[in-house]
């Protein structure tokens, strides 16, 4: 049964702000970008050890605990449709990793569309990625909500293809996973979601422009070669137009004999598992325990 707090969550979404703001201007979009803050607050700040680092103009912090005996490393892609800067509940969610896990956490603040595109983005991440496998695979897990859950499928797909080691996880929270969202089954689900409509695509557009046919797979993780990755864990609510594609990747997984840790939450809203609902609590302890996972 759907709990009060994501029933009172939705009916605040539809009548203070209605879809997510797709339709803004390019100008409107950078204008946002530019004013927005990126800093850890200071939850995080004074009770963690926050270093912050630079890959050529950007930004990244690694956080960890205070004392932390831990070898865990996490890689931790937000979302935000590829336009969109980090905000506070995806910090709210870093904190509860970090608490939790006791594992050191790397955030890229990685460029955003439209000035940048999927180039950059993984010049950026490819030598974030190499630092931390090189300190063991079997100590990494990558997580990614949203469109960051693209960028983490992504991500594990390009190092295999560069021969490099895999994570030990990946773990997808309402991941965007084809970036034109063509699958059909989308349209019944546009009813159900409360945040995001087709419009969405123009965000998509953005991110992937200039891509190469060889290269589509970055952008579209779910067709991409999904043999040989790291663990895939994967958790969508079925109040999202992301479901239709999420179960696709599960299909496809089912039937190359891939394992996949496949959690699917009725009525939930898109990016359920970072807001305070109950269903939340459930989701969070389950990728803990995947991350301490042996």
């Amino acid at each position: 049964m759907e709990s009060i707090q994501s029933k009172l969550i939705k009916c605040l979404i539809k009548i203070k702000k209605g879809k997510a703001p797709i339709g803004v201007s390019k100008d409107e979009v950078i204008r946002r970008q530019t004013s927005e803050n990126i800093n850890p607050p200071r939850k995080i700040t004074n009770n963690f050890i926050v270093e912050e680092k630079h890959i050529t103009n950007y930004i990244y912090y690694v956080i960890k605990p205070n004392n932390s005996s831990s070898e865990k490393n996490i890689l931790y892609l937000h979302g935000g449709g590829y336009v969109y800067q980090i905000m506070s509940f995806h910090w709210n969610f870093i904190e509860y990793l970090l608490r939790k896990t006791n594992a050191t956490i790397t955030v890229p603040i990685y460029p955003l569309a439209p000035k940048n595109g999927v180039k950059e983005i993984f010049n950026m991440l490819n030598p974030i990625y190499n630092q931390l496998i090189s300190k063991g695979s079997e100590r990494l897990s990558i997580i990614g909500d949203s469109a960051g859950g693209g960028i983490a499928l992504a991500l594990a797909e390009l190092q295999k293809k560069k021969g490099n080691r895999q994570p030990k996880n990946i773990i997808l929270i309402s991941p965007w996973l084809d970036i034109k969202l063509k699958n059909p089954n989308i349209m019944s689900l546009l009813k159900y979601d409360v945040l995001m409509d087709l419009s969405l695509r123009r965000f998509g557009k953005m991110y992937a422009k200039n891509i190469k046919k060889n290269q589509e797979y970055l952008v579209s993780p779910l067709y991409g070669d999904l043999e040989g990755l790291g663990k895939i864990t994967l958790f969508v609510g079925t109040s999202e137009l992301f479901l239709a594609d999420c179960r696709q990747l599960k299909q496809k997984c089912d039937s190359l004999g891939i394992i996949i840790n496949y959690n699917e939450y009725p009525k939930m809203m898109h990016g359920w598992v970072l807001l305070p609902l109950p269903e939340a609590k459930l989701a969070r302890k389950e990728i803990v325990k995947v991350i301490q996972e042996k």
